[in-house]
């Protein structure tokens, strides 16, 4: 019965440090950056390694709708920014 429960425990704790250094390697990372327009910066950051998605969309401001129109206008306190994911 030892040796039975040696290999079970055994078993668990190789799972377990599996499980573990697994999620450890997977780490993502999101980085916000405004820089005028946002199609203008999605490519640079699209074309790097390690770069999981790139979103365009709008930072600050205080308007529930932010509108490409009112945001590029001026009328709005949002900027036009670029959420990266690595």
């Amino acid at each position: 019965m030892n040796y039975l429960q040696a290999v079970f425990a055994l078993t668990v704790m190789t799972i377990a440090l599996s499980t573990y250094e697994s999620k450890a390697m997977v780490t993502e990372e999101t980085a916000i950056f405004g820089g005028g327009c946002f199609w203008c910066m999605e490519p640079p950051f699209e074309q790097l390694d390690g770069v999981v998605d790139v979103m365009a969309g709008y930072s600050g401001g205080s308007e529930q709708d932010a509108r490409y129109d009112l945001v590029s206008s001026g009328r709005t306190d949002h900027y036009e920014a670029v959420r990266v994911r690595y």
